[in-house]
């Protein structure tokens, strides 16, 4: 039978749930409306519910570059630069971190506000005339204006994917 594989991971433990159905009242047994840390998550809906309005989250870099990369492939000319640029300014900011951890940064902060700025002038509202980059917009600065995006670079403690709860 079809089933859904999830894991939470922290540094103290991990949770392993297998079900039919992937809903964010599977996801509320292990994580509470009222979680005081952060959740690093992929892009399913379930994380994006109501319930978990007041938890801090972390949208996975990894899931949304692959995003972005599977529009780019199918884009020529101007069409292209929305999602090129965006991709960019986000491999720059994991770049950034990646830096950070391995202490070769002397000035976190100036870089990752500097980045900051720069992908939220991308992520601002606005019309683009291709309905694939329209949606990553909306869906992209949906989450960066809920600070779902970027909260690796204001904490440098949060990991930016969710590749240790996907190992």
């Amino acid at each position: 039978e079809p089933a859904h594989l999830m894991a939470f991971d922290t540094d103290a433990a991990t949770v392993y749930q297998i079900r039919s159905r992937h809903r964010h009242e599977e996801v509320q047994e292990v994580i509470p409306a009222d979680y005081a840390g952060v959740m690093v998550t992929d892009r399913g809906r379930s994380y994006d519910a109501q319930a978990f309005d007041r938890v801090d989250q972390q949208k996975c870099l990894v899931h949304i570059l692959r995003s972005i990369s599977e529009v780019v492939e199918r884009k020529t000319g101007r069409a292209r630069e929305f999602g090129a640029q965006l991709k960019t300014a986000l491999q720059d900011a994991l770049t950034l971190w990646h830096e950070h951890r391995d202490g070769q940064v002397t000035d976190f902060k100036v870089e990752a506000e500097a980045l900051q700025a720069e992908i939220t002038y991308q992520l601002r509202d606005r019309r683009l005339k291709d309905p694939d980059n329209q949606r990553l917009l909306n869906e992209l600065g949906w989450h960066h204006d809920r600070g779902n995006l970027l909260r690796f670079v204001v904490d440098p403690q949060i990991e930016p994917t969710n590749n240790r709860a996907e190992r």
